[in-house]
């Protein structure tokens, strides 16, 4: 894929809620920072969304990942979605009260 489509296509990917990923989406989500090496290993331990959000240093050396720069790289990825869910949820809740304000 080449680094134009593949930027559009997490864009776009990046903008649906993380807590929905599949293993395969966490796959694709790996090979989008260049660590497709462990992609078969995420898959084969089923780390949906919700499990990557969670996922600490020990958890990730236990997947196999044992370079100084992968772990990094995946945990500063990490913070990213959580940061990014985070900011999901908050406009969730600010839709949800304006919402109900609109209607009283």
């Amino acid at each position: 894929m080449n680094k134009l489509i593949s930027t559009i296509y997490w864009s776009y990917f990046l903008a649906y809620n993380v807590y929905n990923w599949t293993p395969e989406d966490v796959g694709q989500w790996l090979e989008s920072r260049s660590l497709s090496e462990y992609k078969d290993s995420f898959i084969r331990n089923e780390i949906r969304g919700t499990e990557l959000l969670t996922l600490d240093k020990g958890d990730l050396q236990d997947l196999g990942v044992t370079k100084v720069g992968h772990l990094k790289r995946i945990q500063q990825g990490i913070k990213e979605l959580n940061n990014r869910m985070t900011a999901y949820d908050k406009s969730l809740v600010k839709g949800h009260k304006g919402e109900t304000a609109d209607r009283d």
